[in-house]
């Protein structure tokens, strides 16, 4: 599980990469918000479309087919904030070895349910970002999401 963390985790990954330069709190919150919204407009759908796949695992060659959609998706996602295959750090992202992943009823449980977290959670940034103009409207908007 803890290899596949990072695949679930990807917008938050992607959200904290963080841009060089000293800026401000409204520069950084406006950056961030530009390079975010498009990225989860496709990352959230490639969430969904793992947790379908997960839900439907019944064996590790399954599971494979689930990590390729998100690993793709974090791909994808990394291009479009101008980091390629590597973050904005210059490390290649965590990606799972496969001779490492093994799938059990229970592994699935939890990865259905860290997923479906990880959409919730996601989802409560996207409509923040979308309706926040500052990042103090952000953060309110966050800690009211959080509830």
């Amino acid at each position: 599980m803890k290899c596949l963390l990072p695949i679930l985790l990807l917008p938050a990954m992607v959200f904290a990469q963080s841009p060089q330069g000293q800026m401000d709190k409204e520069q950084m919150f406006k950056m961030a918000k530009q390079r975010m919204l498009p990225v989860m407009e496709t990352s959230i759908p490639a969430m969904k479309k793992t947790l379908t796949c997960l839900e439907r695992t019944a064996s590790k060659d399954d599971l494979m087919k689930c990590v390729a959609i998100m690993t793709k998706a974090r791909e994808q996602a990394m291009r479009s904030i101008g980091g390629g295959k590597e973050s904005s750090h210059g490390k290649p992202p965590l990606a799972p070895d496969p001779k490492d992943i093994e799938w059990s009823p229970e592994m699935k449980v939890q990865m259905v349910k860290d997923l479906n977290m990880s959409i919730k959670r996601s989802e409560a940034i996207k409509g923040c970002l979308g309706k926040s103009a500052s990042s103090a409207e952000m953060d309110s908007c966050m800690q009211s999401a959080a509830k």
